[in-house]
């Protein structure tokens, strides 16, 4: 079974990825990054056995590392999974994978080039069983001829897409952070 050396980059959510990928039997975390400070005294304290950096090149250039876990801010996403992508890196990025059309298109050229890498992101509700048999009982015909659909995705994270660093990207929009968690038969249905 082949090893794989995991660098997780950004550590707010970031540092969830960490049990994770320990719980794989062929993942084993090498390497974490944040910009913070305080946050990288913290991780220090809980896992002193990692290298610990500051500087996200150290782990998106390093060649021992096979897998990049990229938790930093979203306009950070695409600049980090090209660079991963370069340096032969499978990637898991948290959403959204990147803020421009241009952007996703250029991450998906790259990939074409380099079909041996896996590009992943967690777009959680799209497995989600009551997901799943909403799309199975529209298909179905169950509603009729479907021609909106609207939903709610509320679960007490508004402010996280609106204060602090994402309120402050001039364009930023909740569908970013938070949209783009629906599922995509919702928008095939247009």
């Amino acid at each position: 079974m082949e090893k794989y050396n995991v660098g997780i980059i950004g550590l707010g959510v970031g540092e969830k990825h960490i049990k994770g990928y320990q719980s794989h039997q062929s993942c084993e975390v090498v390497a974490l990054c944040d910009f913070s400070e305080e946050k990288i005294r913290s991780v220090k304290r809980k896992y002193p056995f990692l290298k610990i950096v500051k500087d996200a090149d150290e782990i998106l250039l390093d060649e021992g590392i096979n897998i990049v876990s990229i938790a930093s801010y979203d306009n950070y996403h695409y600049e980090q999974i090209i660079k991963a992508i370069h340096n032969e890196k499978h990637v898991f990025v948290e959403k959204p994978l990147c803020l421009y059309k241009k952007e996703a298109v250029e991450i998906r050229k790259l990939l074409q080039s380099k079909p041996h890498l896996k590009l992943s992101s967690n777009l959680i509700l799209r497995e989600s069983p009551r997901f799943k048999l909403l799309k199975k009982m529209i298909q179905g015909g169950e509603f009729g001829n479907v021609f909106y659909v609207e939903g709610d995705y509320n679960y007490g994270r508004l402010h996280k897409l609106t204060d602090g660093w994402r309120g402050k990207i001039d364009f930023y929009s909740i569908v970013y952070g938070g949209g783009v968690a629906c599922p995509r038969f919702m928008y095939q249905l247009l």
